[in-house]
């Protein structure tokens, strides 16, 4: 069997396309994904999304996005998590009435506006924005919730300290509490323990870093969260540190007066005062998506990116060293124009 092919992307719409590689010895089997930004030279009418106002008087969700050149549809669901609901796409304008009252809670409701004919998704889309609307409880009771830590942890705590968070929320209307809880590090959020009754969470942390520790309350009857508190855990270790870093860098000047729909390369570039390997991560922010990742942690400086729409965006350079997990050890934002 030979390990090339041939793809002919003559027909293909421009999107991103993942292709998926599977290589086998007869007993074991490795998988790699490889993603793919098909773009034109030539002007194409691309979905495109202004606007989406968000409205849930006692749960009832109406949704009005301003959009043209394609169809809309939306994905409803807790911030984090995979979306509990994805709508069919219209070309219909006008307000969009959610088929389900919402129960109490924050939802996420990410818009996508794409060309007719190319099925929208949440990795690939022509326009998207994101929104935020929370469902209150008959009544509009109070909502508290306190975050501690035993032993404490500020300003540090050592690598291998056995820690135990304890939150404690009051919910007006809800009496059943339930906690999950969440741990902002090198991946990104990630859930370390969902919903139950326990309000506690038993961690050691294993490498070092700055970390964010995140619990989330609601009631037993509730969608999603109804309040939400963290807290920051600076981790160290006798022999082991984070990354020391100096003069970050990015390709402004290259990037600033870049054009919409076509690929620019950011590159980046940071000096560590006592000559460590840096691992860099590329964050992008706009005011319709908000923040998003690029690309992941690796020690390659570069990051492609195809810019959506002309507007202003905030570029997120995130390093840190091997020996730490935190969320960055060094971080440098970078606003850039797109034409």
């Amino acid at each position: 069997m030979g390990n090339q092919f041939l793809w002919s992307i003559a027909d293909l719409d421009p999107a991103k396309y993942t292709v998926d590689i599977e290589v086998t010895n007869g007993v074991t089997t490795a998988t790699r994904s490889i993603d793919f930004q098909l773009y034109s030279m030539t002007n194409i009418d691309y979905g495109v999304i202004n606007n989406m106002t968000l409205e849930a008087p006692n749960g009832a969700l109406s949704i009005t996005p301003t959009y043209a050149n394609g169809s809309f549809s939306y994905r409803l669901g807790e911030p984090g998590r995979a979306p509990i609901y994805r709508s069919v796409e219209t070309t219909n304008t006008g307000a969009i009435n959610h088929p389900n009252t919402l129960a109490p809670g924050v939802y996420r409701v990410l818009g996508l506006a794409t060309r007719l004919g190319v099925i929208g998704s949440v990795d690939s889309f022509d326009d998207g924005i994101v929104r935020t609307v929370t469902v209150g409880r008959p009544g509009g009771g109070s909502k508290t919730m306190t975050l501690t830590a035993n032993p404490g942890v500020n300003p540090e705590v050592a690598k291998g300290t056995a820690i135990q968070f304890t939150a404690n929320a009051t919910i007006g209307g809800a009496s059943d509490i339930q906690y999950s809880f969440w741990r902002y590090d090198a991946k990104g959020y990630v859930l370390i323990k969902d919903w139950s009754s326990s309000n506690t969470l038993d961690w050691t942390p294993a490498r070092i870093g700055i970390y964010t520790i995140e619990a989330r309350a609601k009631g037993s009857d509730a969608g999603s969260f109804e309040v939400i508190r963290n807290m920051v855990v600076n981790v160290t270790d006798n022999t082991e540190q984070i990354a020391q870093v100096t003069n970050i860098t990015l390709n402004t000047e290259e990037l600033n007066g870049a054009q919409a729909r076509r690929p620019v390369q950011l590159k980046a570039n940071a000096t560590s005062l006592i000559g460590e390997n840096l691992l860099y991560k590329f964050h992008m922010e706009d005011e319709f998506l908000g923040v998003y990742q690029l690309q992941g942690y690796s020690a390659n400086q570069n990051c492609v990116w195809t810019p959506r729409k002309p507007g202003t965006y905030t570029v997120h350079v995130l390093l840190k060293n091997e020996h730490s997990f935190g969320r960055y050890d060094a971080k440098e934002s970078f606003e850039i124009t797109v034409n």
